[in-house]
């Protein structure tokens, strides 16, 4: 693609538009790399910075759990699906209030049968999830997707219903367990990167091996101690 108006430099670049758009057609787009040298996190990461390393160690965490865990912040879940016993599971391991609680809801409270839900018919507990409490499969459960008839050995009539609820959830301060695996992480990459392996002996010579893991990964007792902090299922 040429044009004998362009400089060198606007021919240069249509060249290179030229080529990427062959590139796009012959095998899908071309994506701009993940990480570059330009990036000003790989002169925090190659100083060792505490602050990058902190913030991507509670990265970890936060993934691994499933939810913020910190601080307490109100939150608005859709799409949450109502279980076979009426239980609805919030994604979180630590709830302080719940404000309101509709079922039968697309998500956009526009539902034609969305109900919202008196507070005095369910039951929200502390470690993450919702129950009806009383009457209240007939009052607005019904419309999550279940009849509930004399016969306790009940099943369902059609699909299973989606939940809005508008929650607080998060703990004020930090719990101590969480800060130490974060801490250890931290410190983990930070000494790993600068080379922390130890040589052993072994028959016909020597063998390297790290004395821990390398980078933000989670050992299984790391794992264990997060254990009350992720988020599970209740059937």
């Amino acid at each position: 693609m040429t044009n004998p108006q362009w400089t060198a430099q606007e021919q240069a670049n249509a060249d290179i538009d030229h080529a990427l758009t062959a590139a796009q057609a012959a095998h899908g787009p071309v994506l701009e790399q993940l990480v570059s040298p330009s990036d000003p996190d790989w002169a925090s990461y190659q100083s060792d910075s505490p602050d990058w390393f902190m913030k991507a160690a509670g990265d970890v965490i936060r993934r691994y759990c499933g939810w913020h865990i910190f601080p307490n912040i109100k939150t608005v879940e859709k799409n949450i699906l109502c279980g076979s016993r009426g239980i609805i599971v919030l994604p979180s391991r630590y709830v302080t209030q719940v404000d309101s609680l509709i079922v039968g809801d697309d998500g956009n409270l526009e539902y034609p049968d969305a109900q919202w839900i008196d507070p005095k018919d369910y039951v929200w507990h502390e470690a993450g999830w919702i129950q009806r409490k009383g009457y209240a499969y007939y009052q607005g459960w019904y419309y999550s997707g279940y009849y509930y008839g004399n016969d306790p050995y009940y099943l369902p009539v059609w699909d299973t219903g989606l939940a809005t609820c508008t929650f607080w959830h998060g703990y004020e301060t930090l719990p101590d367990e969480v800060k130490a695996v974060a801490f250890e992480l931290a410190e983990q990459a930070m000494a790993v990167r600068t080379g922390n392996v130890k040589l052993m002996e072994s028959p016909g010579g020597y063998r390297v091996q790290t004395s821990q893991n390398f980078g933000l990964s989670l050992n299984c007792e790391q794992m264990n101690r997060l254990a009350n902090y992720r988020i599970g299922m209740v059937a």
